[in-house]
């Protein structure tokens, strides 16, 4: 009988070993794991950070061409206005020359046919 008392209190300290070596390796394994979330937290904190700052430049890239399109197009109707005041000029002066019938050697106003060309080729 003292055999089988001794045999069980045995294999109550082996399965008390087993035990607490299968908790320690879950640990072990738990802190392997914790490990690696943190490293993947700390590859999506950077890659966040790369995103971000990607974005940043990406939002200044287009402010800039949004302002150079406003200074184009403000160009641009400078320009119109030139031109509409350089016509309506030249008009005033073949109106008032002595000297001028209103009308170029070939019958046309060539700044007006200048401007009636150059809005063809813009519609091209």
């Amino acid at each position: 009988m003292e055999a089988i008392i001794v045999i069980a209190v045995v294999a109550l300290i082996v399965l008390g070993l087993l035990f607490v070596l299968g908790r320690k390796r879950n640990e072990a394994k738990k802190g392997q794991m914790r490990e690696k979330a943190h490293e993947y937290r700390e590859e999506a904190r950077v890659r966040n950070a790369r995103a971000d700052q990607a974005a940043a430049e990406a939002e200044e890239r287009a402010a800039r061409a949004r302002r150079e399109q406003a200074l184009a197009e403000e160009q641009s109707a400078k320009a119109e206005r030139e031109r509409r005041f350089a016509h309506d000029k030249h008009a005033t002066a073949q109106e008032i020359d002595p000297d001028h019938d209103g009308r170029s050697g070939n019958g046309h106003d060539p700044v007006q046919d200048r401007a009636i060309e150059r809005d063809r080729g813009a519609r091209r």
